[in-house]
């Protein structure tokens, strides 16, 4: 089994008091990585609840001194699914003042549409929140020529753990196809309603076609016939669900565009959409693929290591591009990525922003590089 980088995090901070909330997408290992902390404690004194069952549904109806009566003489509650749990916020913040660091909470929720916007201002300074995503280069632990063995099948099929476990190609693939279909998405459809499915997988397939380019919101309220203020919304919701993440222009002066990109946070669910899953060094897109890749690498590894920092890309008004703008303190960082071990160079414009690096990441320094390893 592959040791989740955040693991050793969460378990270091139990029985402090507060409660740790574990968010991230559908089928990203939220449960094995909760089950893997549970060993701390005696099975017979651990409670859990699954918020898609009626029965954990019933706890928002029910009374402060019920709830308290019905969790006496446990050490951990484990609400999975926590999100879909009304008042979860107002519930949990009574348990926590009342019992403190008797008993530990824990919650899980594959959105922050409910999870976290319900539990911030009850929960302020008595809980801890830690993001899992897909599987990252750094907690696979490969060896450099391991990796490289293995890098075209992670581009092709993304690093969501049911998928890495797949043996064969085929399997792989009809594993992607049926979470890139239907689980992906199914908490923004829970806020939306089943009458929106259509346009928001259209929408999927065109941000999917598109990644790497400046989205404009008029062209693709345009081309799929939906409402631009539909589509930010939507876009919104496949944000919070951790889908998709945006990258804003970087400006010294601060960034005020409306403009921005859109990735993916696993490529295989990108390609899946983009309904390509064919081998990347015969693809058409396969820059933006590794560009993809690349960057939401980075971010894991950003946000495992909880470094507080900004995240951008960058284009010059003649046309030159740097595809990820990392700042940390006052330290400004750039990379660009290329598939192909030639033909791109640092940008000359870019460097009189007095960078304190600009590095060209390609498939071949990338393995031996630390850009997406954890120090």
């Amino acid at each position: 089994m592959i040791q989740r980088f955040i693991t050793s995090q969460i378990a270091d901070r139990l029985g402090r008091g507060k409660v740790i909330i574990v968010t991230g997408a559908r089928q990203v290992g939220k449960t094995t990585l909760t089950q893997e902390l549970l060993k701390q404690y005696s099975p017979d004194k651990i409670l859990v609840f699954n918020g898609d069952n009626l029965e954990a549904q019933k706890l928002s109806k029910m009374s402060s001194n019920q709830i308290k009566a019905m969790i006496t003489g446990y050490d951990c509650l484990l609400i999975d699914e926590a999100h879909k749990i009304n008042r979860i916020g107002d519930i949990v913040k009574s348990l926590v003042d009342e019992l403190g660091s008797s008993l530990q909470i824990i919650l899980t929720g594959s959105s922050t549409i409910n999870l976290i916007d319900n539990t911030k201002e009850p929960l302020t300074g008595r809980k801890r929140v830690f993001e899992l995503f897909p599987i990252s280069i750094g907690e696979m632990n490969l060896k450099p020529p391991e990796l490289q063995q293995e890098l075209d099948t992670i581009l092709r099929f993304g690093l969501y753990p049911e998928i890495v476990n797949e043996i064969s190609f085929q399997d792989k693939q009809e594993a992607l196809l049926e979470l890139a279909q239907s689980s992906i998405y199914r908490d923004v459809l829970d806020i939306t309603g089943t009458r929106a499915f259509g346009d928001l997988v259209a929408l999927l397939r065109y941000l999917a076609q598109n990644i790497g380019q400046t989205l404009s919101i008029n062209e693709a309220s345009s081309k799929l016939s939906i409402d631009r203020r539909t589509i930010d919304r939507y876009i919104n919701l496949l944000i919070k669900s951790y889908v998709v993440f945006s990258l804003y222009p970087y400006s010294k002066r601060g960034s005020i565009s409306r403009a921005y990109k859109v990735y993916f946070w696993d490529i295989g669910i990108r390609n899946a959409l983009a309904e390509d899953l064919t081998e990347v060094n015969l693809r058409q897109d396969r820059h933006v693929i590794w560009q993809n890749f690349c960057i939401a690498e980075r971010l894991k590894q950003i946000k495992y290591q909880r470094i507080l920092s900004h995240h951008y890309f960058w284009k010059s008004y003649d046309g030159a591009e740097v595809d990820l703008v990392e700042l940390i303190g006052q330290d400004l960082y750039g990379f660009r990525f290329s598939y192909e071990t030639k033909n791109l160079r640092p940008s000359t414009v870019f460097q009189t922003l007095n960078p304190k690096s600009q590095e060209i990441i390609n498939t071949q320094n990338f393995i031996s590089s630390s850009f997406c390893q954890f120090s």
